[in-house]
């Protein structure tokens, strides 16, 4: 005949399951934290790094463009497009997040894109080549920063990972409980008791 499970059993696989589901409920909680931070970094290379690169591009691309038809063409009005258009690209670019190191090439550049436009002709080419260094500078660090960040999107997946299998684990073991209190005797099941001492 099987005996009732006695009350510091009881306790005992208590403890135990609660404190299966309180590590449970602890991981899934750290598990949602890093998927809202992997989330973040993920949009952050798309919107901070991708298309800032592209706006990088298009400066340089509006810049040659307004050079060539400053040398080709008196056309004032498409000049002015162009200036305009690098304006728009600018104000664009300024919305995305810079690092410390971006924002003083950028104001470098800045400075150098009014020095270009109250350039003679003979001084425009010299400030278009130093508008293109910066812009190959910038370029560099946006390829450095987007590197930072998969960096970090990897290591979070990591962490993803490590956490899921730490759930499993204490899901089989929560099932093993579960199995030898169904299956076994009272008198086998977590049979805890203090040694006896002798005198």
């Amino acid at each position: 005949m099987i005996k009732k499970i006695t009350w510091p059993t009881r306790y005992t696989i208590a403890c135990v399951l609660v404190g299966i589901m309180v590590i449970l409920i602890l991981v899934n909680v750290f598990e949602k934290l890093s998927n809202s931070k992997l989330d973040r970094s993920i949009q952050s290379i798309y919107a901070d790094r991708l298309l800032p690169a592209t706006y990088l591009h298009q400066i340089s691309h509006n810049l040659y463009e307004q050079e060539i038809l400053a040398t080709t063409s008196s056309n004032t009005e498409k000049l002015q497009q162009h200036r305009d258009r690098i304006q728009a690209i600018i104000r664009d670019y300024e919305t995305t997040y810079l690092t410390a190191e971006e924002q003083r090439y950028w104001l470098q550049f800045k400075s150098q894109l009014n020095d270009f436009y109250r350039a003679d002709a003979q001084g425009k080419q010299q400030e278009l080549t130093a508008l293109q260094s910066t812009l190959q500078d910038l370029s560099r660090l946006q390829i450095g920063e987007g590197q930072n960040l998969k960096t970090h999107s990897t290591s979070l997946i990591g962490s993803n990972n490590l956490s899921i299998q730490l759930e499993l684990a204490l899901a089989i073991i929560l099932g093993i409980v579960v199995i030898i209190l169904l299956l076994k005797p009272n008198k086998h099941i977590l049979n805890f008791t203090a040694p006896t001492v002798l005198n």
